[in-house]
């Protein structure tokens, strides 16, 4: 959808696509894509195929997907409905990612 709408002639600065995926891989790959293109940002699911999730999964979940993009132009924006994924976002982890990512984000 991605190449698509790229090789459509929408320019990449106004998309923000979705690329949080069940497998780590996946999002990986997407995120580091939509990064290169350009792209706003992402947005990022937490692991919702996991119930009961603790803060430190979490933050692992989402450093180890940012980390392994390995891309400087990453922009990541946390997604959730929790009433659908029946994963919240503490503000406990998002305080932890901004101060681990903080370099990252003002680039």
């Amino acid at each position: 959808m991605l190449d698509a709408l790229l090789d459509s002639g929408l320019p990449p600065q106004k998309l923000i696509p979705g690329t949080g995926c069940c497998a780590l891989p996946d999002t990986v790959r997407l995120s580091r894509k939509a990064a290169r293109a350009g792209c706003a940002g992402v947005l990022m699911l937490p692991p919702f195929y996991y119930k009961n999730v603790t803060e430190e999964g979490l933050f692992r979940g989402f450093a180890q997907a940012i980390d392994r993009a390995a891309e400087p132009k990453l922009r990541v924006y946390l997604y959730h409905i929790p009433q659908v994924s029946q994963v919240a976002i503490p503000l406990g982890v998002i305080g932890r990612l901004v101060k681990a990512y903080r370099a990252l984000s003002s680039g």
